[in-house]
Parts: structure tokens; C-alpha cells; sequence
């Protein structure tokens, strides 16, 4: 799969061709069981975002078939990793998860959150949705 560009007003986000087909795998591999995501890092300037690396469910995670709840702090470990090897100039730029569907919505509580987080990040945010076959990408601005 090409990398997914996305756009909103005069922000401009691109997740990794890398990035997609790691998720992808991961995606298929669970057959639409249940719900499953992560953080995206990478880069943001204030009119782009690159998606260059991922993180993945951890053992303290709950998933269910309509649901994904980052809990694990795997997630926040890797991304101060991201931010300290980066010498600051990487960040959490977003986050994605799946949905058991062949083309994904946001739900209610997906938007909820999303608003939520943009708000308290006060940047642009880029949200991905995995579906069977389909992918819906967002990006927030503050």
C-alpha cells in the first residue's frame, strides 16, 4: 500500500508507506476480532505532519471487538524514546486504531476522544482508522 496523504485547511499529513503496511499486517492478522491501535510519531512543522514510525497494542491494553483503550504505558515509553533520540525535534503526531468493518467510521466516542486530545496537545493530530479493506484518516486542528 502507497503512503496515505491527508489534508485538512493547510495542514498536510503523510503516514510512511512503511507505517501503513506494518499496521496493515497487523490489522489482517487479527481478522477483525477485535479493535486494536496505537500512537503514530513522527514530525510536525505548522503546515505538515510525517508519520515515520508506530507503536502497536501492549499487555496492559483492553480491546474488545467494538473497542481499543491505550492503557499500557508501552505507548509512552516509545514515544519519549521517539521524542529523546530525536533530540526533541519528534513528537506524538497521532494515533490509529481498527475498526471490524470493511470501511471505517469514526464513532461518537472516537471523535469525543480525538476533540479531547487536540485540545490538550493544542497541535494538528492525524487519526487513522483500519478497516477490513478500508482506511478513514483526520487530521485536527486545534
Amino acid at each position: 500500500m502507497a503512503a496515505l496523504l491527508v489534508r485538512s485547511g493547510d495542514v498536510s499529513a503523510c503516514v510512511d508507506e512503511a507505517v501503513i503496511n506494518q499496521i496493515r499486517a497487523r490489522v489482517t492478522a487479527e481478522s477483525g476480532r477485535k479493535e486494536i491501535g496505537g500512537l503514530l510519531l513522527g514530525y510536525r512543522d505548522s503546515v505538515s505532519i510525517r508519520v515515520v514510525r508506530c507503536t502497536f497494542p501492549g499487555p496492559g491494553d483492553k480491546s474488545s471487538r467494538s473497542r481499543f483503550d491505550r492503557r499500557c504505558a508501552s505507548h509512552q515509553l516509545a514515544a519519549t524514546l521517539w521524542w529523546a533520540r530525536c533530540r526533541g525535534r519528534g513528537d506524538w503526531v497521532g494515533e490509529w486504531h481498527s475498526h471490524p468493518e470493511h470501511h471505517p467510521t469514526p464513532s461518537s466516542i472516537d471523535r469525543k476522544s480525538w476533540r479531547r486530545q487536540v485540545e490538550h496537545t493544542r497541535s494538528p493530530l492525524v487519526f487513522v482508522i483500519f478497516g477490513l479493506s478500508g482506511t478513514f484518516a483526520e487530521i485536527l486542528l486545534p
